[in-house]
C-alpha cells in the first residue's frame, strides 16, 4: 500500500513539474517580424548563407540605417543577408534584411539598399542556414 501511495505521489509531482515547465516555456515568446523571403531556387530550398564580412543596410522607405552588420551571401542563389549580430555567435540576430543579387559580393564591406528591415530575437531565419566559409 505504501508503495502505491509513493508511486502516486511521485507521478503527481512529476506531472505538476512538467506542467509548470511547459507553461514557463510557452510564456517565453520569440518575436519574429516577417520579411519577404523566398526559398532558394537551388538544392533543397534552404539558403546556404556564408559569412562575407561586414556592412550596412539602408531602408529606402524610412531612411533607417544600421552599420557594422554581418554580411552573409547564399552560395547558391547569391541572396545577401545583413544581420545586426552574428547568428553563429550571438544570442539573437537582431535587425536583419535580405536582398537578391545576381553575382557574389566582392568586397569586405557591403552596402545594401532595401525596402524593409526586420527584427527578430531568434538565432535563425526560416529557410536560411548560416555558416562560416571553410
Amino acid at each position: 500500500m505504501k508503495k502505491k501511495i509513493l508511486c502516486i505521489l511521485v507521478a503527481l509531482f512529476v506531472t505538476i513539474g512538467f506542467g509548470s515547465t511547459a507553461f514557463a516555456l510557452d510564456s517565453q515568446f520569440i518575436e519574429i517580424t516577417p520579411c519577404v523571403e523566398t526559398a532558394c531556387g537551388y538544392g533543397n530550398g534552404i539558403c546556404d548563407a556564408v559569412a562575407r564580412g561586414v556592412g550596412a543596410a539602408y531602408n529606402t522607405n524610412t531612411n533607417a540605417l544600421f552599420f557594422n552588420g554581418c554580411i552573409w551571401q547564399c552560395s547558391k542563389c547569391y541572396t545577401v543577408y545583413v544581420t545586426e549580430y552574428d547568428p553563429l555567435g550571438a544570442i539573437k540576430i537582431g535587425k536583419w534584411c535580405s536582398k537578391s543579387y545576381r553575382e557574389p559580393v566582392s568586397s569586405y564591406f557591403t552596402y545594401v539598399h532595401v525596402i524593409a528591415i526586420s527584427t527578430t530575437t531568434a538565432r535563425t531565419i526560416p529557410g536560411v542556414h548560416f555558416r562560416y566559409d571553410g
